[in-house]
């Protein structure tokens, strides 16, 4: 089962319905979730965390029920809350909103939807069965995938409407273990991820792509990401951190900050 806290609608990937989990197998100092690990658990379904003005039609707006500086449509004073669901029960639920709605893509995020491999393959089956013409998008760090390269090939049975992104955060293993990706086995495991996924057809045609995050970038390293993935044809997009209050305070009590590069340090070095 998912730990699931919030659904919302993002303008990512022209247009998707996310759905926000906490499970998850890293603890990155620069993850907004972190805040999110305090929240008390209920008894509901996803259809709990979609406000009820907001059931019908295509919103863009974000959902979730949060204390934490999030628009939510909650009366009770009390909504730091996650629901445990089935993995399953939330594919029926999410691909039924999608197609009331018009969403042609559905992604699960924040956490790692691959922590618990048995519950990622429960929820694509129930997606199969119930989609449309929606597409699933697999945000991963790739730990999994890459240890157990067989898991790899499951997922390939739900191509093509299964895109993959895969978050590798840094090309610079130092880095990555520093900010508590994970170990220097899983920062392999996860490189290695990309291998598996390129010689099982993820990449073709662009549709999966690698992710680095743009914030722990030297130029150097934006050389090697060229060198390493672009040149075989690898799609790549980079994300940002939001520098929340709270997240500055982990970087800064890792002694970290050191290892976040600025624009004017791009260009300059």
């Amino acid at each position: 089962m998912y730990k699931v806290f919030g659904v919302r609608h993002e303008y990512f990937y022209g247009g998707v319905l996310t759905i926000d989990i906490l499970d998850c197998n890293a603890n990155c100092i620069f993850c907004f979730t972190e805040r999110e690990k305090e929240r008390k658990e209920v008894t509901a379904s996803l259809d709990y965390f979609i406000p009820e003005d907001q059931k019908q039609g295509y919103q863009y707006k974000i959902w979730g029920r949060s204390k934490n500086n999030r628009p939510v449509d909650d009366s009770r004073s009390d909504n730091d809350e996650y629901a445990l669901i089935p993995a399953d029960e939330i594919a029926v639920e999410i691909c039924k909103f999608a197609n009331d709605n018009g969403y042609p893509k559905i992604r699960i995020s924040s956490g790692e939807p691959a922590t618990n491999f048995d519950d990622l393959l429960a929820f694509l089956d129930a997606f199969s069965a119930n989609r449309t013409s929606q597409l699933f998008i697999l945000e991963t760090n790739g730990k999994t995938i890459g240890q157990y390269p067989e898991k790899a090939e499951k997922l390939a049975e739900y191509l093509p409407w299964l895109y993959i992104h895969l978050s590798l955060k840094t090309p610079d293993k130092v880095k990555y273990v520093r900010c508590e990706c994970g170990s220097a086995m899983n920062f392999d495991h996860s490189r290695n991820a990309v291998d598996v996924l390129a010689d099982l057809q993820f990449f073709q045609e662009n549709k999966s792509h690698v992710v680095f995050v743009w914030d722990l970038l030297e130029k150097n390293d934006i050389e090697s990401i060229k060198q390493d993935y672009v040149s075989r044809g690898i799609k790549i997009e980079y994300e940002t951190i939001y520098f929340y209050n709270f997240i500055n305070n982990r970087i800064r009590n890792a002694k970290c900050d050191d290892l976040f590069i600025t624009e004017l340090d791009k260009i300059y070095s």
